[in-house]
């Protein structure tokens, strides 16, 4: 939208209380920190929240070391407000519990709210932002049900247990779209099977399938004969194709493209273009792509694209 305009920006700040002067020196880097931004834009009639990781962990949003430690029987550690609490994977609810935004963003969309009472609130983020923007989201949509409240997750890791997939999907102001690009590593992970995700899925294929050079005519001749050699001349060509990527929207994220066993999906041995799936450049590229290809995005979930059953005067209906 042309008319967005930033409301408020908040990061984290060092916990000390030991200082009262508020020295600035003593506050984190911008690439060492968790940022939030809050848009609002009166042609989309939306309040936009972003929010952003410090720079290793947008990168690299599971530390190794942290994903064998939390595995199964883990405690519910997140409070939401209608069901006490639900289980979320320990290093992410420390992160957004001792972030300190939390309670600035809530009371600024708070105050916007009353000036602009028809307006939602969209939260997104990437990575490490996403996780934060999808744990932001359903604290503010379960204590604020008058608030339709959306997430759009970029290239978000699982964030909570099956508990917590419930109640997300269950809270009917909030909707969830978690966008996965390739073969971004960082969805999978944490990759035990206690962690699982929540909302819907939107997976984007690669962008460029290559064939195998393609040969024709007959490499069978007589060499001997000129004009034989001119009709029975070996043709090769090799068809690289660079269609537009293909999104695919999977309900609650059913039959979504997952990893088997748990392990990473993808070509063996390309980390390094793994890890080029999961950067933000690689996800506005594929859906700027995508934007330009009239039918490239999904108006539909995988598995629902018939016309259904129809009763009289092309009425939908549903069948149990």
């Amino acid at each position: 939208s042309d008319d967005l305009i930033l409301a408020a920006f908040y990061y984290e700040t060092v916990v000390n209380e030991d200082n009262l002067t508020h020295d600035t020196t003593n506050e984190k880097s911008p690439s060492d920190r968790m940022e939030v931004a809050i848009f609002a834009s009166d042609i989309l009639r939306q309040f936009i929240v972003v929010y952003q990781g410090s720079a290793e962990s947008q990168a690299k949003p599971i530390k190794n070391r942290l994903t064998a430690r939390f595995t199964s029987n883990e405690s519910k550690n997140f409070g939401v407000y209608t069901e006490g609490s639900v289980s979320v994977f320990p290093p992410f609810e420390k992160s957004y519990s001792q972030s300190d935004v939390e309670e600035k963003v809530f009371r600024k969309l708070d105050e916007l709210a009353e000036q602009h009472p028809f307006f939602d609130v969209i939260m997104t983020g990437h990575s490490f932002g996403a996780m934060m923007a999808l744990l932001g989201c359903t604290r503010y949509a379960c204590s604020r049900p008058a608030m339709m409240v959306s997430c759009y997750a970029f290239g978000c890791p699982k964030v909570g247990a099956l508990d917590f997939r419930h109640y997300v999907n269950s809270l009917p102001n909030l909707k969830v779209m978690r966008i996965e690009n390739g073969y971004d590593p960082w969805v999978h992970s944490p990759d035990n099977p206690t962690w699982v995700h929540a909302g819907h899925t939107i997976s984007i294929m690669p962008q460029s399938q290559v064939k195998k050079p393609e040969k024709i005519g007959n490499e069978k001749g007589n060499k001997d004969n000129d004009q034989s050699n001119c009709d029975l001349v070996v043709s090769q060509r090799s068809t690289t194709t660079e269609p537009a990527p293909s999104a695919r929207a999977f309900k609650f994220g059913d039959d979504r493209p997952d990893s088997a066993g748990g392990k990473f999906i993808g070509k063996k041995g390309k980390r390094q273009e793994k890890q080029m799936d999961h950067d933000m450049s690689s996800y506005l590229n594929a859906i700027e792509v995508i934007h330009k290809d009239r039918y490239g995005w999904p108006n539909h979930f995988v598995g629902e694209e018939g016309s259904g059953v129809r009763g009289l005067n092309e009425e939908n209906r549903l069948v149990c």
